[in-house]
């Protein structure tokens, strides 16, 4: 009973680590070994790792200007917080610095409303004489009526001139004889 309780007083926590950029593979994968087995004496339930990273930092930290940046999800009780904080500054080595936040998790919002199709909208909005604030904007077919009817613009204009300045085959051969019969 006291373990269920326990479990749900659980919070979900991220802790973010610098490594001395210096490290090789194996030497971070040891710090992240420490990272995890410190939260693990504290009871934390590792939930997901990202990957230590190399990343430019902001400002120069014990005169290093980059560092392998990487973070860990874990469930842990909150009153357990403070000790690891603790555990954290004391630990040395490859850690330049922690960072432990809480997170909240992100809930999943499940729809139990049917989705509708176009035509039942359209059904809808004949029925009642509302759009429900949806606004649907369907493209119509440009037909030479319809272009006809809208007004004129920059655009139209130029596709006119455009149509206008076409030149066809017979009118560059008649061009293409002037000037050849003038040399």
């Amino acid at each position: 009973m006291e373990e269920k309780q326990a479990a749900q007083n659980k919070r979900l926590y991220e802790l973010y680590a610098l490594l001395n950029p210096q490290q090789d593979d194996a030497s971070i994968e040891r710090a992240r070994e420490e990272l995890v087995k410190i939260l693990e004496r504290h009871n934390a339930n590792i939930e997901r790792f990202s990957p230590f990273t190399k990343t430019n930092l902001a400002y120069p930290m014990n005169k290093v200007t980059t560092a392998y940046g990487g973070s860990i999800s874990f469930w842990m009780q909150p009153d357990q917080v403070e000790s690891v904080e603790e555990e954290l500054k004391v630990s040395e080595g490859a850690i330049l610095r922690t960072l432990l936040s809480k997170n909240e998790p992100k809930a999943i919002k499940v729809s139990t409303r049917k989705p509708r199709t176009l035509h039942e909208k359209a059904v809808k909005e004949e029925a009642t004489g509302s759009a429900e604030g949806i606004l649907i904007a369907v493209p119509k077919e440009e037909t030479p009526a319809t272009a006809a009817a809208q007004p004129e613009t920059k655009e139209r204009s130029k596709e006119k001139d455009q149509d206008d300045q076409k030149v066809t085959l017979e009118d560059i051969d008649r061009k293409l004889d002037e000037i050849m019969g003038d040399l």
